[in-house]
């Protein structure tokens, strides 16, 4: 009886120590996703700019840079919606490019919620300015 008890304690260590493991590196492909899809909406910002600004602040090499990252971390469907908003260009009225562009921080948003339960729209809110 009593080797089963320890035998228990032992197993019951073992899973509590590969699910925390898990659960750092979840959190770090979370954190990581967040931090590249951050990146991505403020070169998006920034695309609002005059040309001279734009060029001013590096945005082609930013841009380009973003998109690698994204490609590298983002599911289909996300990579798919950045296709549809390309080129990035929001200095003119262009409502339909608008339209996609939320829905691509929509689709951010749920894949990040997947990955974070807790994470609310008011956190979203302030990390996305």
């Amino acid at each position: 009886m009593r080797d089963l008890i320890e035998l228990i304690t032992i197993l019951l260590g073992l899973v509590t120590l590969i699910f925390g493991i898990l659960q750092y590196f979840w959190q770090k492909r979370f954190d990581e996703k967040l931090r590249v899809y951050k990146n991505y909406l403020e070169i998006v910002s920034l695309s609002t700019l005059s040309p001279d600004e734009q060029k001013e602040a590096k945005l082609a090499q930013k841009l380009i840079l973003a998109k690698e990252e994204l490609i590298l971390f983002a599911p289909k469907q996300i990579v798919e919606q950045v296709g549809k908003i390309e080129p990035i260009n929001f200095t003119e009225n262009n409502e339909q490019k608008y339209l996609e562009y939320l829905k691509l921080i929509n689709l951010m948003r749920l894949d990040l919620r997947r990955f974070n339960k807790k994470i609310s729209e008011e956190t979203l809110r302030k990390l996305l300015g």
